[in-house]
């Protein structure tokens, strides 16, 4: 008979990206609320957290300050606010033209800029 490890827990995520460190955190924090003592277990297939993330991200801080303390808050690393929007028209000569409107939906005015990989690394 061929011996198998076996890890017990309660709950298991699949996968370190923003949304299983979201949900791990998340159900942590009601746990914690509710006075439940579970197991939470996050796995990733990655040799580190964030050791597949390769894009860079326009992140809504608001996320973050419902999901994190304050102090936790203050240390992501963000990389710099967004400041103005504006919609560029990119010319087959190579040259741009800035439009005179900005859909309202792809506004990121107050947003940040991070790597992605850097604020997985973080939570």
């Amino acid at each position: 008979m061929e011996y198998h490890d076996v890890i017990a827990t309660d709950v298991l995520i699949v996968g370190g990206g923003p949304a299983g460190l979201a949900t791990a955190i998340e159900l942590a924090n009601r746990l914690k609320h509710n006075g439940e003592n579970k197991k939470i277990m996050l796995i990733e297939k990655g040799s580190s957290i964030g050791a597949h993330i390769l894009s860079g991200a326009v992140i809504r801080p608001k996320v973050f300050e419902e999901l994190l303390s304050p102090e936790e808050y203050e240390g992501i690393p963000f990389d710099s606010k967004v400041g103005t929007d504006v919609t560029v028209k990119l010319n087959d000569n190579g040259s741009d033209t800035e439009l005179p409107f900005h859909p309202p939906y792809m506004g990121n005015e107050g947003n940040y800029l991070a790597s992605l990989a850097q604020v997985c690394k973080y939570l």
